[in-house]
């Protein structure tokens, strides 16, 4: 018993001479501490991109992202004739669904890559041909609709 006193009398110097308790001068306060974050980091903490799910319908590929947290990101996206691809850019997202290659063979929708590029995460869509698409964002998801392409007909 006697043993734990000192245990305990040790442990709560030495907290108080980490945390300047009892010193009478200036002491430094760790949670108030202000400490500049470096450039291009932001102060909150990163999204978490969950899972990426395909369906088809119609001909149409619909693919949903989902999000640990409502997605208020700003992201951009941009097309790839020859291979056909969509490439859609999502900054400060983590990739947690530890893989990074999904096959789905959806409509013309083949593949997709998710890959960590500097702060954002870079999904690359392979289609089997270029086809017009659509991004919604909706609390936690991205939905992204690969419409079929119009077929040109020819009259004779």
């Amino acid at each position: 018993m006697e043993n734990m006193k000192i245990l305990v009398a040790v442990l709560i110097l030495l907290m108080c001479s980490m945390m300047g308790c009892g010193s009478g001068g200036e002491t430094s306060d760790p949670i108030n501490t202000f400490e500049p974050l470096p450039p291009g980091a932001s102060a909150s903490s990163p999204n978490v991109l969950e899972s990426i799910e395909a369906t088809s319908t119609g001909g149409e590929a619909i693919v949903t992202l989902a999000f640990r947290d409502s997605y208020t990101g700003q992201l951009s996206s941009f097309a790839v004739l020859n291979p056909a691809r969509v490439v859609v850019d999502l900054p400060n997202t983590d990739n947690g669904m530890g893989q990074t290659s999904l096959t789905f063979y959806q409509a013309d929708l083949r593949s997709c890559n998710v890959l960590h590029v500097a702060d954002r995460i870079r999904v690359v869509f392979n289609l089997l041909r270029m086809q017009p698409y659509n991004v919604s964002i909706e609390d936690r998801y991205i939905t992204i609709t690969f419409a079929p392409a119009q077929e040109q007909q020819v009259e004779n």
